[in-house]
This record gives structure tokens, C-alpha cells and sequence, in this order.
């Protein structure tokens, strides 16, 4: 079987995507790009002002051509957005590129996680109902797409070291 390429870690907004993939890239010793800070880098805005300025539709398309140059020459660890699942060109091109990982979390956990600053900075949590409401309504959506992953690893009781080290572990021959 060819090797691939790099590994991609998806799931919802507070699920460890990039303290995680920071702490693999660095114990793998592998390249890590984060895809929410590359496109805030490339566009010098904050996702939350791009969603504002441009909307969602134009947000995707932007998370849609990183990822497609991404998987042309990326080798390394890779924090996708927690949408970038929602395109079936995108899960298909995750898949053929790396090993995806799903880290997983219920609402309740991602909600604690997330805080009362989730709001400010992520905009599709920016509406009047609860955090926990917006985040379960989000994730009935797209667990059926993340869980196409290659692995799903739990992370609702683990530390990023903890999520960190059963990926490693579940690289080894």
C-alpha cells in the first residue's frame, strides 16, 4: 500500500484540532499547518470578519482552495477548519492526501471547552440560542462526514498529550 502523505486532523471547533496537530507535528518531527491561521494569514483578516465581510459560501471557497494546494505538496500534520468536511471534494481529497483522524467530542464537552470567547471569534456560534444548542444542531450535521474518517479517537476525557500519543501509537508498524 502507498504511504500517504501527511495526516489531516478534522472535527468540530474545540475538539483539540490544532493543539493537537502541533503537538503531533512536533513529537513526528513533520511540517504542521494550521488551515484556520493560513487563511487568516493569506487574507489578513480574522475568519470571524471574513464570515462578516464576504459570508460563509466565500469562506468555503477560500478553505477549499487552501486545502486543494495544501494536498499538492504538503507533507506534514495538517488542523483542517471544522467545516472543510461539509464539501465532498474536500473529504475525498483528505482521504487520497493522508490518514484522517476524527477527534471527537460531544457538544457538552465542546461547549466547556469553548467558553464564553467561542462566540466572539467563531461566527457560526454567533446566534442567540445556547452555545450547547448551536454546537449540537452543528454536529448532528457533519458527525455523519467526520466519521469517515480512517480513525476516530475520542477526546472528550483526554489531554491533547493523551489524544497525541494514541495517534502516534496507531502509526506504529
Amino acid at each position: 500500500m502507498k504511504r500517504k502523505r501527511g495526516i489531516a486532523l478534522t472535527g468540530m471547533m474545540g475538539a483539540g484540532k490544532s493543539i493537537v496537530g502541533r503537538l503531533l507535528a512536533r513529537e513526528l518531527s513533520r511540517p504542521f499547518l494550521d488551515m484556520d491561521e493560513e487563511i487568516e494569514r493569506r487574507e489578513g483578516a480574522t475568519i470571524a470578519d471574513i464570515f462578516r465581510e464576504r459570508g460563509e459560501v466565500s469562506f468555503r471557497a477560500l478553505e477549499s482552495t487552501l486545502l486543494r494546494e495544501t494536498c499538492g505538496s504538503f507533507d506534514g500534520v495538517l488542523a483542517t477548519g471544522g467545516g472543510v468536511v461539509l464539501s465532498s471534494a474536500n473529504r475525498a481529497l483528505l482521504s487520497r492526501w493522508g490518514t484522517v483522524v476524527y477527534l471527537k467530542a460531544d457538544a457538552t464537552v465542546l461547549a466547556g471547552r469553548l467558553g464564553g470567547d467561542g462566540r466572539s471569534v467563531r461566527p457560526l456560534l454567533a446566534k442567540g440560542v445556547s452555545l450547547d444548542g448551536i454546537l449540537k444542531e452543528m454536529l448532528s450535521r457533519r458527525d455523519v462526514f467526520y466519521s469517515e474518517a480512517e480513525w476516530i479517537i475520542d477526546t472528550s476525557a483526554l489531554s491533547p498529550r493523551e489524544v497525541c500519543g494514541r495517534i502516534v501509537e496507531s502509526l506504529s508498524p
